[in-house]
């Protein structure tokens, strides 16, 4: 990392939440509920707060329960 001198890789941007869900999902499957917690400004919340709805579709897998802090 050229900010922190780890050896890391600085990914820049936003994650594609929706992805990311999905495999959580699929690697938790022995789980009913997951909780997301995030905190930031209403754009990033309002992203994952329609992923976590999204995901919350499909059947026979965990769900997300979201809960954030806005500022």
């Amino acid at each position: 990392s050229m900010f922190t001198s780890l050896r890391a890789t600085n990914h820049f941007g936003r994650p594609n939440f929706d992805a990311f869900l999905s495999f959580l999902q699929s690697r938790h499957q022995e789980t009913n509920e997951i909780g997301v917690f995030s905190c930031g400004p209403s754009t990033v919340n309002k992203q994952i707060r329609t992923a976590c709805t999204n995901a919350n579709r499909v059947r026979n897998a965990p769900s997300f329960v979201h809960r954030f802090e806005t500022f």
